[in-house]
């Protein structure tokens, strides 16, 4: 995840093509998160076995009792570790060191199957070539040991459900270019650029750019949104209407 230059502000539809794609925290947040909302945003961290210490992974969201949502590129099984034994989920809190704040450990991962089989070629092929399905496949699905039974997960849209006003990110991730992680959920509101004449033909090269939401947000001329660390966090609607997770960014500076 974190050799990938495309990283931020690209985020998948997660339901409307439930195959979602790739990102990471919040930058410039554009308000505190609000007592008691969010709950069902997920901090999934790991045991670094460099530093030997609790990291973060990514974020995710709660979509039932027993399963939390996140990006494929989360659960890479090319990372030399074993994953499943160390991943932790943390759920109910705002802050990390929130008592209320409960660790779940997950009992499976499960990966869209065209997500890993497709970023083998990625540095091997030209953009024309990319593999279809490529931009839409980044979604991974973490299975829970034992239910998450005080939290009311995220609700999930109809079939063919329109994002309703303004779209908001949650997550756990970067706050500065010192790679710090945030202590604290943070969220950023996002417009959706898919209508947008050079968005368009930026990403034209890719099959399923329908099922990508480009999003971002301005503010005092610095972006703002996701960033390392955010990756697999929600995004919803003005509802709380779960429309997409964080995927990917054409930039490797969060601020950009």
């Amino acid at each position: 995840m974190y050799n990938w230059k495309k990283i931020t502000a690209i985020i998948i539809l997660a339901f409307f093509a439930l195959p979602v794609n790739q990102a990471a925290a919040i930058i410039s947040p554009d308000r505190p998160v609000f007592n008691n909302e969010a709950l069902w945003t997920a901090r999934i961290t790991f045991m670094d076995p460099y530093e030997k210490k609790e990291a973060l992974l990514c974020s995710g969201v709660l979509v039932s009792p027993t399963i939390v949502l996140t990006a494929a590129h989360c659960l890479d099984p090319d990372w030399g570790m074993d994953l499943l034994s160390t991943v932790k989920i943390h759920l109910g809190a705002h802050n990390i060191s929130d008592p209320n704040m409960v660790a779940y450990k997950p009992s499976s991962f499960v990966y869209h199957n065209k997500y890993f089989t497709t970023v083998e070629l990625y540095d091997t092929l030209s953009e024309e070539d990319y593999p279809k399905g490529f931009d839409s496949s980044d979604i991974g699905i973490i299975t829970l040991a034992k239910p998450v039974k005080k939290i009311k997960p995220i609700t999930l849209p109809n079939k063919n459900y329109k994002a309703k006003g303004t779209l908001r990110t949650f997550g756990w991730g970067m706050i500065n270019e010192e790679g710090d992680m945030s202590e604290n959920l943070l969220t950023a509101v996002q417009y959706d650029h898919s209508k947008d004449p050079d968005t368009i033909k930026e990403y034209k090269i890719y099959d399923n750019f329908k099922k990508v939401i480009p999003a971002t947000a301005y503010k005092d001329n610095l972006s703002i949104g996701t960033c390392y660390g955010d990756s697999g966090g929600p995004l919803v609607d003005k509802n709380n209407i779960l429309v997409g997770i964080t995927s990917w960014a054409n930039t490797s500076d969060c601020s950009e």
